[in-house]
């Protein structure tokens, strides 16, 4: 039980695309399984999941180990994110096609880039915010989510944002705003059409552009509204409805507890949303697939339409892997293209 929760195991060739894939899954989900651990070592709800019986029984055997962990873990995180994407990128090296680079806010030095299709004349656009808990990430990480999706047809944007703790809510709701009006004002020199935008995003990425697309005051400040200006939503694993927020680590993104209505997708629905497609794994540890399902539910209700789509084996961290396979096991990568092609018509 305890080498299950803690221990790595053989690490796998990279002598593939696939295996990098699969080595990407193996040191995210290893060193995962070690912060869970420690953060219910440390007494901390580790965000949006409880611990499960079998977690909560390894943590005797945590006490044991725990200045050995700690150390091990202080090690393996360091490295952890970039090893991770870059295993992720195995599948896109060298690189399949060149993106270019924009800074969309010159006051604050934030970019994006973007990655065309071949042939380009007025594609549908996907501006795919990354996760990482609010707290972490850099767009070059997902050159594998810009080049997936372009060599399928569509423009591909990935934003940069100022984050937590840092930066905590709602300055990255403010930056990816203005991302957005920045794509809108310029896709078409891009090659993009302006009037089929999809907002997308994972984890963190995906209550991003939920939020721009329930709340209406961000897009508000420049000129835009949800729904007659975003064509869709598209959510993988995403935090939709995640009160009370309990855990410290989220107290360092969402610090005020007054606002904390404010910092849920689901409070703001009321209607006037774009059409959105949740992807969410019943096996996900990080992100309950409630989420995803109660923002279906109230958008069912007030008649948006809104389609969710449950897989029982994926995990969190699966699900993001899934954009990084050529072969599009789950069928992720085809529906997100059906709905893109079909709201922007």
């Amino acid at each position: 039980m305890f080498k299950d929760r803690v221990f790595l195991p053989h690490l796998p060739s990279a002598s593939s695309p696939a295996s990098g894939r699969r080595i990407a899954s193996f040191l995210f989900n290893g060193t995962m399984r070690i912060r869970w651990g420690i953060a219910i070592r440390n007494a901390d709800h580790f965000w949006l999941e409880p611990p499960h019986d079998n977690i909560r029984a390894s943590i005797s055997l945590m006490s044991i180990t725990r200045t050995i962990l700690l150390l091990a873990t202080a090690v393996i995180l360091s490295g952890c994110r970039t090893m991770y994407f870059g295993a992720l990128n195995l599948s896109a090296d060298p690189p399949k096609r060149a993106s270019t680079s924009f800074i969309y806010d010159t006051e604050r030095d934030l970019g994006l880039d973007v990655y065309a299709p071949d042939n380009c004349h007025s594609a549908p656009v996907l501006v795919f915010f990354y996760g990482g808990t609010w707290m972490n990430g850099k767009r070059e990480w997902y050159r594998f989510v810009g080049e997936q999706f372009a060599a399928r047809g569509l423009l591909v944007v990935i934003p940069d944002y100022r984050k937590a703790p840092e930066e905590p809510f709602p300055t990255f709701m403010h930056d990816a705003a203005k991302a957005v009006a920045f794509v809108r004002q310029n896709v078409e020199s891009w090659c993009g059409n302006p009037d089929r935008i999809v907002l997308s995003g994972h984890s963190a990425g995906a209550h991003i552009a939920a939020l721009l697309a329930t709340d209406k005051r961000y897009l508000a400040v420049h000129g835009l509204d949800p729904k007659t200006n975003i064509a869709g939503v598209v959510g993988l694993s995403g935090p939709y409805d995640f009160r009370p927020i309990k855990s410290r680590s989220l107290r360092k993104v969402f610090a005020d507890p007054a606002n904390d209505a404010e910092t849920q997708p689901i409070t703001f629905v009321d209607g006037d949303e774009p059409p959105m497609l949740l992807f969410h794994g019943r096996d996900d540890r990080l992100v309950w697939a409630m989420n995803s399902e109660h923002l279906d539910a109230r958008l069912r209700a007030v008649k948006v339409p809104s389609e969710l789509v449950l897989f029982d084996e994926l995990g969190h961290t699966a699900m993001l892997n899934t954009l990084g396979d050529d072969t599009d096991p789950h069928g992720v990568i085809a529906r997100t293209i059906k709905f893109v092609e079909r709201v922007g018509r």
